[in-house]
């Protein structure tokens, strides 16, 4: 991917105006097996070249699945993904320009569902999550619980 930003701020009494460019690229591989029960994997890997990141920069996005069908219609299904990067920047002016691609959302969660009546579906769906933020040294966790019903036509 071939990109150019452009990033104005104000910091008064000044206008920064800045302008980059540069490129991201990197493989993606991924897997699926479908019989009697599910998986499925991706991985990516993006390399950034920039002039505000440093040569060595890389982002890595796992992703991996599962599921199986149980007796009574009921299937389990477990979800798990997982970032992780390896962004340096050059100067620490202007990395709020930095594109970010994918979820930083680290999270794993498992789902157990059973279908009722002609595309409605009860649910019940655990997981844990985890954000850090690339540029801020904040961080979101914690668990979710939900239970619910789910319309596909």
């Amino acid at each position: 991917e071939d990109f150019t930003i452009h990033h104005q701020m104000s910091e008064f009494p000044y206008i920064i105006d800045y302008k980059y460019s540069g490129f991201r690229w990197g493989p993606s591989v991924s897997f699926r097996f479908q019989q009697n029960f599910l998986a499925a994997a991706r991985y990516n890997l993006l390399f950034h070249e920039s002039s505000l990141t440093l040569p060595s920069s890389s982002e890595h996005y796992l992703q991996l699945s599962g599921g199986v069908l149980l007796p009574g219609r009921w299937t389990v299904l477990l979800f798990l993904e997982y970032y992780w990067n390896h962004v340096r920047f050059t100067t620490d002016k202007f990395t709020d320009s930095l594109i970010i691609p994918f979820d930083t959302e680290n999270r794993i969660e498992i789902k157990l569902e059973k279908p009722l009546y002609r595309g409605w579906n009860f649910f019940t769906r655990m997981g844990y999550f985890r954000d850090v933020l690339l540029l801020e040294s904040i961080m979101s966790r914690g668990w979710q619980f939900t239970v619910g019903l789910e319309f596909s036509n």
